[in-house]
């Protein structure tokens, strides 16, 4: 995972993390899928119709198809001074979600940290006024400390001076 910092705008800046795509990686992946789908077409060819076989193994790849392409591809944090911050998630099926954060409403930003059962995560949260809940950047892909720290420091620097 890395984060990069690009300017968008004078004085707006995207820090974005976004999945490593090492071949290693995406290799894993396709042969777990292959192997998935080989199985379970073994057992319908044992027991089924062929046409049955055929119209199954198109369901399962759809599926797959459609799992792979809900995945997130980048996160990002726009921090704009005097505006605001935009959270932004990019998934591999190219739509955007977008939310955006007023400064006038955004009263804190820190990082915090979430122990599970068998790990330590850190994220980035906001505190906005009006809001039940708390805004987290990069919900999904997680970045380490160090990358948090990195955001942490330019919106504590631009927005909170």
């Amino acid at each position: 995972m890395e984060l990069l910092c690009e300017p968008v705008a004078p004085n707006v800046v995207e820090f974005r993390v976004q999945r490593s795509t090492s071949s290693a990686y995406n290799l894993h992946k396709v042969f777990g899928l292959v192997a998935i789908t080989v199985a379970v077409c073994k057992v319908w060819l044992a027991n089924v119709d062929f046409i049955h076989v055929i119209l199954g193994s198109g369901f399962l790849f759809g599926l797959l198809l459609l799992y792979w392409r809900r995945g997130v591809h980048s996160e990002s944090v726009i921090v704009a001074p005097k505006y605001g911050i935009q959270l932004c998630t990019r998934f591999r099926s190219g739509v955007v979600k977008q939310h955006f954060i007023d400064v006038s409403t955004l009263q804190s930003c820190f990082i915090n940290e979430a122990i599970t059962t068998v790990n330590v995560e850190f994220y980035l949260a906001f505190l906005v006024e009006g809001e039940n809940t708390l805004l987290l950047a990069y919900p999904t892909l997680r970045p380490r400390l160090e990358l948090l720290k990195q955001v942490y420091g330019a919106v504590q620097s631009t927005v909170f001076q």
